[in-house]
């Protein structure tokens, strides 16, 4: 009996790992930002480093109560917009790997630079994304969708989705020589999200039937005692 709960227990732990280590956002940070220099948050090069006036990214996530809308604002590291030193030119952000070119168009709609429309031909993935000629510094993977010809001025990028807000990982990058690029610490440390080290990451638009990083260890808990209270019974 022991054997059989102990093998349950594993094949349960086994297949949840892929959705606990995603973190959910809690609703009191749908509303914020992350900004140059590192200890904010982001890691900005070039134009975007903090001597240049930095970067920062603000985000309003809604509940629309059977979807979410996201809305990202950018900015120099004071506020001030549109970014004064170098226009952004495309910009990745991660998804889960649920998301496919299959689904895509049934979980985000409704994506705009500003006010505007954005072209389907602008919008690619979602895939993995990693350091490339258009890339050029980016630190690690993404696996997400790339937002491209983001026209000069443009301060906001807004979409919908049915994908709750989980903390996760960003790129962005102008068209200038050198490229100015910046992105989430999380990314260039090469981390996931955990509870004590979410400045170092953004809400994204992730999978779809979250649970939270606690849960793992709840779940192991929950099989020790249960072992503990069979071998107590002698089964």
């Amino acid at each position: 009996m022991i054997k059989r709960f102990m093998v349950m227990l594993a094949i349960a732990i086994f297949l949840f790992p892929s959705i606990t280590c995603a973190l959910l956002v809690d609703p009191g940070d749908y509303f914020g930002f992350r900004s140059t220099p590192d200890s904010a948050g982001i890691h900005g090069i070039y134009g975007w480093d903090s001597a240049n006036g930095g970067f920062a990214v603000s985000w309003a996530i809604v509940d629309q109560g059977t979807y979410f809308s996201y809305a990202y604002t950018f900015s120099d590291e004071n506020g001030n917009i549109p970014l004064p030193q170098n226009a952004l030119s495309h910009w990745i952000i991660e998804v889960s790997d649920i998301v496919t070119s299959n689904n895509f168009d049934c979980l985000f709609w409704n994506f705009k630079y500003d006010d505007n429309p954005i072209s389907d031909a602008d919008i690619y993935g979602p895939q993995d994304w990693s350091k490339s000629p258009g890339n050029p510094d980016m630190p690690g993977t993404i696996y997400g969708v790339k937002l491209d010809d983001v026209p000069d001025g443009t301060i906001k990028i807004s979409f919908d989705s049915y994908q709750p807000p989980m903390w996760g990982d960003f790129y962005a990058k102008d068209g200038g020589n050198p490229k100015a690029q910046a992105w989430n610490m999380g990314l260039e440390l090469g981390i996931d999200p955990l509870a004590n080290n979410l400045i170092n990451f953004i809400p994204v638009p992730d999978t779809g039937t979250p649970i939270p990083e606690p849960a793992t260890m709840l779940l192991l808990g929950i099989g020790l005692i249960g072992i503990a209270g069979l071998r107590k019974r002698g089964l």
